[in-house]
């Protein structure tokens, strides 16, 4: 074999090894990016679920601003139909119309948020804003279930790097799973705390969800994030399973423990923004 035919064999063997390469490279490309579409797809449809879950106190949260707007409309029709109209009341009573329409608009955002099926963003997220946000929105749902949440909320809550529409889902699913905890529980018993913080160096956030219902049996606090385990008659087994996997896509951590005057305490970790962002700059 002459030296031109080999070289020419070799480079015809280099080429079939990178086509070969390229081909493989293309196809686990394709199968992560159809990886990321299904667990977005179940994030969605988890999302759905607990707005399910909240639509009884969505609707009475949202029936309040809309009854309040239709009072104030027949006051200020009334108002206008005397004589002498007293103008300082009427502006009063369209600022309060203003008030509540702008309500009920910021309620039907939040849930059209939750619904919408989208990819994930990443920016800087405020988490004290965040954590009352989700207050809001489960308020009524634990008020028709006779439970108390103790929110404590540390001052200086750091910023962190994430998708707030996510990070407004992991936080709906701890409440709502800690209300379903203690729903069994007497009524004065019928109590769960949330308390945020950033640790000493201000380099990350831990959020701690603590019911104080049934607890979770000693095998049990790793297979509540398995996915399809759930413990509900009705419930999916996503809710936790797809909470680990945005917590950890974050650079967070989620976890649960026992608590100590029984029931379970779920913790979850997420750093700072600045501490994200540099991860981000490492990996590249």
């Amino acid at each position: 074999m002459s030296a031109i035919a080999a070289i020419v064999i070799a480079a015809l063997l280099i080429k079939g090894t990178l086509i070969g390469a390229i081909v493989m490279q293309r196809r686990r490309i394709r199968r992560e990016d159809e990886a990321q579409k299904e667990q977005q797809r179940l994030a969605h449809l988890a999302r759905v679920a607990v707005v399910g879950e909240l639509s009884g106190g969505l609707a009475h949260e949202l029936s309040q601003p809309l009854t309040s707007i239709l009072s104030n409309a027949q006051a200020a029709q009334q108002a206008l139909a005397r004589d002498c109209v007293d103008l300082v009341e009427v502006r009063e009573i369209l600022a309060d119309i203003v008030a509540e329409d702008k309500r009920a608009g910021e309620l039907i955002g939040r849930i059209r948020s939750l619904l919408k099926r989208q990819d994930s963003v990443k920016q800087s997220v405020d988490t004290c804003a965040l954590l009352q946000e989700v207050q809001l929105l489960v308020k009524s749902s634990l008020t028709s279930r006779l439970v108390t949440l103790n929110a404590t909320l540390a001052p200086g809550l750091p910023e962190v790097l994430g998708d707030r529409i996510q990070l407004q889902q992991v936080l709906l699913n701890l409440l709502l799973n800690a209300c379903d905890a203690v729903k069994e529980c007497e009524p004065a018993s019928r109590h769960i705390d949330l308390d945020a913080r950033a640790d000493p160096e201000g380099q990350m956030l831990h959020v701690v969800v603590t019911d104080h219902g049934h607890g979770i049996a000693a095998d049990g606090l790793e297979r509540v994030f398995d996915a399809f385990f759930t413990t509900k008659p009705d419930g999916l087994g996503l809710g936790l399973a797809i909470c680990r996997q945005i917590v950890n896509a974050h650079g967070g951590r989620l976890w649960a423990e026992h608590n100590g005057g029984g029931g379970a305490a779920f913790h979850m970790t997420l750093p700072a923004v600045n501490v994200a962002r540099e991860r981000e700059r490492a990996t590249g």
